[in-house]
């Protein structure tokens, strides 16, 4: 009998780790704004309950330090997603935003280091995207068929 009770308490305890240990922090959705800023977003899960950004402009980390800039978010935006915003950093094509995310869910702690992104492209034509990547997710989330081969930004 003590076998037996050994035997499901391990099988629970292996299934429990796994998971814990399932989820896998995303790369942020990087969006430049013009003039000057940025935001980066993960996804809202069920059991997030912060995320935390932490950049450098073409300087990449040594280690998990807070960067030239940093900031916990406590939770999701309307739609859904974990949103860190910067309007003081100008950033120009070519600029590097090297980070680390760190996202607590259903109270365990994750991290993800050594991410970047590059400035590419002309920035009057990301002014501003929040609205073209708000519709893709429309589009991926409730599968809505909305039309993103055209340039549909409110703003010009």
């Amino acid at each position: 009998m003590s076998n037996v009770i050994g035997s499901v308490s391990f099988i629970c305890l292996i299934v429990f780790i796994s998971r814990v240990t399932c989820y896998e922090v995303p790369s942020a959705i990087i969006e430049v704004v013009h003039p000057k800023g940025f935001r980066a977003s993960i996804p809202g899960e069920k059991g997030l309950t912060l995320f935390a950004f932490h950049g450098r402009i073409n300087e990449e980390f040594e280690q998990t330090d807070e960067g030239q800039f940093s900031a916990d978010v406590l939770g999701p935006d309307p739609i859904g997603f974990w949103t860190y915003t910067n309007r003081e950093v100008h950033l120009k094509i070519g600029d590097v935003i090297h980070y680390w995310i760190y996202v607590v869910k259903d109270g365990v702690e994750y991290e993800r280091v050594s991410l970047s992104y590059e400035v590419k492209g002309d920035l009057k034509k990301l002014t501003p995207t929040s609205f073209k990547l708000n519709l893709y997710w429309l589009n991926v989330l409730f599968l809505v068929n909305i039309d993103l081969s055209h340039d549909c930004l409110p703003y010009s």
